[in-house]
C-alpha cells in the first residue's frame, strides 16, 4: 500500500474496529488539512512503485473539495489514485470524481444482506445502497474491489455458505473478483465473544473459501488465494498478512495522519494503547528473528513447517494483543495451509507442495508421473521368448536383495545368501 492518508473519523459503528481504542483516547491528532497536503507532496515519492490512497475511518467525510485536492496531488504523480470507503456516502458526484482521477475504489462490506453485514452496524437499506453503488461504479468502468471481515455475523459455520454465495454474486452480478476476506480481530472480552470466530470456525471458513477458489481461477479472494499461489511456488505474491512486520515501522503502510505526521498500520503496537502517531525511522526484524526461535507452545513458531510462508502472521492479530507473539489465528492458518496442500497434491500428484519450486515438474522440461509412465513404456526392451525380463536375475522379482541373485559380483560380496 505504501503512503496513504489516514482519517480516523468514521460514520459506521463496527464494534471490533482496530481504530476504536484511538477514538476512545481522543481520536488522534486534530485535522490540519494543509499539513496533510504538504506531507503528501513531501512523501509521495518515497515509495515510487506504490499507489498512494485515502483510507479510513471514512475518508469521504473530508468532503468533496478536500478529497479532490488530495486525489489531484496523487494523480499528478501517478496518473491514478485509490480510496478505501464503506460506501455509505457514495453518490453520482463522487463517482464522477473517481472517474476524473482514475480512482481504484475499495469498498468495505461483509455481505449483501443485513444479516451478513451486521458487523458493520448496517441495516438492509444501507447495505442495498452500497451494493447499488458497487454496480454503478463498475458500469462506469472503475476498478472496484471489496474488503470483507470474517466474523461471527457472516462466517460462522451456519453462515459461511451464505457469505460465499455473496462473494459469487459479487463476481457474477458486479464483475468484482478481487476480495480481501480478512480474519476479524477483536480486542475486548465482549467483542471476542460476539464478533471473533473460534479457531475451529475460522478454519472451516477459510477452507470452504479455498474450495471455491480452486474451482474458479477468477476468484481472487485473499488470503486464501495467497496461500494457493505461495504453495504453488509463486513467492512474493502474498499480502502483508504473511510478511515479516515491525509494528513500529510497518513496511506495507505509512499513513499520513490528520496533523501531517507519519504513523503505522494501526492494527498493532502503540495503536492498541490509543497512540496514533508513533513511528520508528528504521525497520527491525526482531519479531521474526524471535518467533523463529521460540517454541510454538510458548507463542512462537520454532519448527513450524509453514514458517517460510507465514512468518508468524500479522502482529496486529497476535495472541493476547502482544505483537511480539504469533497470530492468534495460527491453528486456523495451519489448517488452511494443510488443506490447500492436500488439494494441490491430490490434483497434481507429481508436485511437492512446500518445496522451493513445486511446479517445476509440470514444465515442458520437467516430468510428471504420466511422462514417467510413458517413458518407461517406450524404453522397456522387447523380451524374446524364454528370455528373463530382469537381466542378471533368475526370476521375476527384479530386485537385488534376494538369495537367488545370479549377479556374480553380488554373489561374491554376499556368500551366505541363498545357501
Amino acid at each position: 500500500m505504501g503512503i496513504d492518508i489516514k482519517t480516523l473519523v468514521c460514520n459506521a459503528s463496527c464494534a471490533s474496529c482496530y481504530e476504536n481504542t484511538i477514538r476512545q483516547c481522543g481520536g488522534g491528532p486534530a485535522l490540519n488539512f494543509d499539513a496533510v497536503l504538504d506531507a503528501l507532496k513531501t512523501n509521495i515519492d518515497t515509495c515510487p512503485t506504490s499507489n498512494p490512497s485515502l483510507h479510513g475511518g471514512e475518508p469521504l467525510l473530508l468532503g468533496k473539495r478536500k478529497v479532490e485536492m488530495l486525489l489531484r496531488v496523487i494523480y499528478d504523480a501517478r496518473k491514478q489514485t485509490g480510496i478505501q470507503t464503506n460506501g455509505l456516502l457514495i453518490d453520482d458526484e463522487w463517482i464522477d470524481l473517481f472517474i476524473k482521477y482514475r480512482t481504484s475504489v475499495g469498498v468495505s462490506l461483509d455481505g449483501d444482506t443485513a444479516l451478513l453485514n451486521a458487523g458493520r452496524g448496517a441495516n438492509q437499506a444501507q447495505t442495498d445502497r452500497v451494493m447499488a453503488s458497487l454496480k454503478k461504479m463498475k458500469m462506469a468502468g472503475l476498478s472496484v474491489s471489496v474488503i470483507s471481515v470474517l466474523r461471527r455475523h457472516n462466517a460462522a459455520e451456519n453462515r459461511i455458505e451464505l457469505f460465499i454465495d455473496f462473494l459469487r454474486r459479487l463476481a457474477d452480478d458486479c464483475y468484482i473478483y478481487y476480495v480481501r476476506t480478512n480474519p476479524g480481530i477483536a480486542f475486548t472480552p465482549g467483542t471476542v465473544a460476539t464478533e471473533q470466530l473460534t479457531d475451529d470456525a475460522m478454519s472451516v471458513a477459510l477452507c470452504r473459501i479455498a474450495d471455491a477458489c480452486v474451482m474458479n481461477r477468477k476468484y481472487l479472494w485473499q488470503p486464501v488465494r495467497d496461500v494457493i499461489e505461495m504453495l504453488a511456488g509463486y513467492s512474493g505474491r502474498s499480502t502483508c498478512n504473511f510478511a515479516p512486520c515491525d509494528v513500529w515501522c510497518t513496511p506495507s503502510e505509512t499513513p499520513i495522519l490528520a496533523d501531517g505526521s507519519l504513523g503505522n498500520c494501526m492494527k498493532g503496537g502503540g495503536a492498541r494503547d490509543g497512540i496514533a502517531n508513533l513511528r520508528s525511522d528504521k525497520f527491525s526484524g526482531a519479531r521474526s528473528e524471535a518467533l523463529a526461535q521460540i517454541d510454538m507452545e510458548q507463542g512462537g513458531c520454532k519448527g513450524c513447517k509453514w514458517w517460510d510462508f507465514c512468518h508468524g502472521g500479522c502482529p496486529g492479530s497476535a495472541i493476547d494483543d502482544d505483537y511480539r507473539r504469533k497470530t492468534r489465528f495460527c491453528r486456523s492458518y495451519q489448517a488452511l495451509f494443510t488443506y490447500v496442500q492436500k488439494r494441490l497434491e491430490g490434483m497434481m500428484p507429481s508436485i511437492q507442495v512446500g518445496s522451493a519450486a513445486p511446479l517445476q515438474n509440470l514444465t515442458a522440461e520437467g516430468t510428471t508421473w504420466q511422462k514417467q509412465y510413458v517413458k518407461a513404456q517406450v524404453e522397456t526392451p522387447v523380451i524374446a521368448a524364454g528370455q528373463s525380463a530382469c537381466p542378471g536375475h533368475g526370476d521375476s522379482h527384479g530386485d537385488r536383495p534376494h538369495g537367488d541373485s545370479n549377479d556374480p559380483e553380488w554373489r561374491k560380496a554376499n556368500p551366505g545368501w541363498g545357501r
